[in-house]
């Protein structure tokens, strides 16, 4: 039986420690950016742990690779389109946006116009005012529903890029040695 050491759990803390504050930083800010990084932030950090203890080496490196880069990326999520006399109007053709966004924002945007019928229902539920513990049950699902749909394509990416990772090492390492070398 594997016992775990202090040094163990208190990596263990900082890790949990620092989670809490980018997660809290993060609600406030923005709860849609926080539903997209956080479960690929968590993900990748299952991978981390995974490439550390060496098992499947080059499928972890190509994973966390992939998604340390979709969660930098995510950071243009917060650059949306600027328009010159502040929102769009509801009705009516919309003026051309003097800024038109980052290109994350745009495919991101694609992406949720694309799951917009999937949230209809849910999003009445999201900044509910009512404390009684059956809605904050409630309103915690929509949110953890909302956060795994729309990190699904970081994972996808994550997935593909671990997976061409290691075919790419199978098929390096199988390869016989070159006769000049």
């Amino acid at each position: 039986m594997n016992h775990f050491n202090v040094r163990t759990l208190m990596i263990a803390v900082v890790v949990i420690a620092i989670n809490l504050s980018v997660g809290i930083a993060l609600w406030r800010l923005d709860k849609t950016l926080l539903c997209r990084i956080a479960v690929i932030g968590m993900a990748m950090q299952f991978g981390l742990v995974r490439l550390i203890q060496g098992r499947g080496r080059p499928f972890w490196g190509g994973y966390v690779a992939a998604a340390a880069a979709l969660i930098s990326a995510s950071s243009f999520l917060v650059f949306p389109p600027q328009f010159a006399g502040g929102a769009p109007p509801v009705f009516g053709p919309a003026p051309a946006p003097t800024y038109p966004g980052s290109v994350m924002w745009r495919a991101w945007d694609r992406y949720d116009r694309f799951t917009d019928p999937l949230w209809a229902p849910v999003y009445s539920f999201f900044d509910q005012a009512e404390f009684d513990p059956l809605s904050l049950r409630v309103q915690a699902a929509a949110y953890a529903s909302y956060a795994l749909v729309a990190s699904l394509p970081q994972l996808a990416i994550a997935l593909l890029c671990g997976l061409a990772t290691q075919a790419a090492v199978r098929l390096l390492s199988s390869r016989p040695p070159s006769p000049l070398a």
